[in-house]
């Protein structure tokens, strides 16, 4: 009987669940009570739940009979039914003595105290009343709470939804419990069981129809269900650990727990790949295939957007949303003029000119530039349509299948990788920090390089650029 008011939670502990009878529905406020029994044995969670049950049932009746002054009035209208209690092996418990009701209400009270004695090693049970009764929010409800919130505060549809959309998986791996039942290892547990799971496995007919939440672990990492990959990303992993984040500290503010679960909590090592730069043997590869060597790209975009990551460091958003207007020139250095007025950034150190190399000059960047500028065109890849992540995923997407193609295919080389290239390249050429961070538009830190001191002149910034000088074959030059 008891064994309907237990549930498992995904952490592994048991939670007690009763239904309240629906005539105190209303004056509670809720309709069912859950609260945390604290142990993952189930022997022991049937005992505390019939211990919680009989007493629950107690107060029910009280509220009932609305009689609070005399414990002899709370039994008065005491059914045998009412005290049915389990053993934790199953068996059932009723208190009738052949009628004797004086007796039966003699051991409801002791069985009463004896009761509240055994749970108050665990957690005192609430007094039935509409305040005590009122349990934790749902994690599903101070998601939606959190979210009209951001959208208050003006934060962008796009960022909502991918809010929504990755604290959706997190209540689905957890379930959807109260927020006070949420605990380090649950968490833990929810961020080891998505990092296993498959990317845009919403999309994907193999994965679309299957519910990843009720499967263990060690199915999840089975290499032969979900290949490595198809797994998510490290990248898809940090920003939902950070969701996360975002969505518990926001429950700490909130006041419906103390403290934050999730605080501290990084990527599994399993899944903690970096992004790593190209090597020269690989820089071959992409740089000589046949694509570059017979102009066999369908879109400028793909024989630039390469070179200019590999010469600028530039980000793919960066360089996929230039305009026409974003090629001039600085103090007399060409420049790519990288600013928000042209899409996304990522923050305002973003916001730079980046000088031109004269490989990229001479391969004939600005002879493309003058011929869109001449045709009337103001983008300087028009046919990168902006997306829901800017205009580089379509080049991103495009760029996975070339180096794939082109056998470059370990996972931590992305387009990405160009930025560690150049940060290595000019590492290597003994350039302090702070002039590669002007170039790739970092943030700096310390409060001499970040505060007093002022980004370098173009003209220095250019004999940086130059300093980039990859020991590859270059490929023809671009005839538009």
């Amino acid at each position: 009987m008891f064994g309907r008011y237990i549930h498992k939670t995904s952490s592994g502990k048991y939670r007690f669940r009763m239904r309240i009878p629906v005539e105190l529905q209303d004056k509670v406020g809720k309709a069912e009570i859950r609260q945390s029994l604290f142990t993952d044995s189930r022997e022991e969670a049937l005992a505390l739940a019939a211990g919680l049950g009989a007493r629950y049932k107690l107060e029910f009746l009280r509220m009932k009979k609305q009689r609070s002054t005399r414990r002899e009035e709370e039994y008065d209208c005491l059914s045998m039914d009412l005290i049915t209690m389990l053993t934790p092996s199953g068996g059932e418990l009723r208190i009738d003595y052949d009628g004797n009701h004086s007796l039966e209400r003699q051991v409801a009270a002791e069985l009463y105290e004896s009761i509240a004695a055994v749970d108050a090693k665990y957690e005192k049970a609430p007094q039935a009343t509409s305040k005590s009764l009122t349990a934790s929010p749902l994690l599903s409800e101070c998601l939606s709470s959190y979210l009209r919130e951001q959208a208050l505060k003006g934060t962008r549809e796009k960022s909502i939804n991918d809010y929504k959309s990755a604290l959706a998986d997190f209540i689905e791996l957890h379930g959807d419990t109260q927020v006070s039942e949420v605990s380090r290892e649950s968490v833990i547990n929810v961020v080891q069981r998505y990092a296993a799971l498959p990317s845009n496995r919403r999309k994907k007919p193999k994965y679309r129809n299957l519910s990843f939440s009720t499967m263990a672990l060690e199915e999840l990492l089975d290499t032969d269900f979900i290949p490595e990959s198809d797994r998510m990303s490290e990248s898809n992993v940090g920003k939902f650990i950070t969701r996360v984040n975002q969505l518990l500290n926001w429950v700490v503010t909130a006041g419906h727990r103390p403290t934050n679960p999730a605080r501290g909590i990084s990527k599994p090592k399993s899944i903690a790949r970096t992004r790593e730069p190209f090597n020269n043997e690989e820089l071959k590869l992409i740089f000589g295939s046949s694509d570059y060597l017979q102009g066999l790209f369908k879109y400028p975009y793909q024989y630039w957007a390469p070179l200019i990551a590999l010469l600028s460091g530039a980000r793919i958003n960066e360089i996929c949303q230039l305009r026409t207007q974003d090629i001039l020139e600085i103090d007399g250095v060409l420049c790519f003029r990288i600013t928000g007025e042209a899409g996304q950034i990522k923050n305002s150190a973003s916001d730079r000119a980046v000088p031109i190399h004269s490989k990229l000059i001479e391969l004939g960047l600005k002879t493309y530039v003058d011929k869109q500028r001449a045709t009337g065109e103001t983008r300087l890849f028009p046919e990168l349509a902006a997306g829901r992540d800017g205009s580089g995923q379509v080049a991103s997407k495009w760029f996975k299948r070339y180096r794939h193609r082109v056998g470059v295919t370990a996972s931590t080389k992305t387009f990405h990788s160009f930025r560690h290239t150049v940060a290595t390249e000019l590492s290597y050429a003994k350039c302090p920090d702070y002039e590669i961070g002007d170039l790739l538009g970092h943030k700096q830190q310390g409060v001499t390089t970040g505060t007093y001191r002022k980004e370098f002149h173009t003209a220095l910034l250019a004999k940086t650029v130059e300093r980039l000088d990859f020991n590859i074959i270059w490929p023809p030059a671009f005839i538009p």
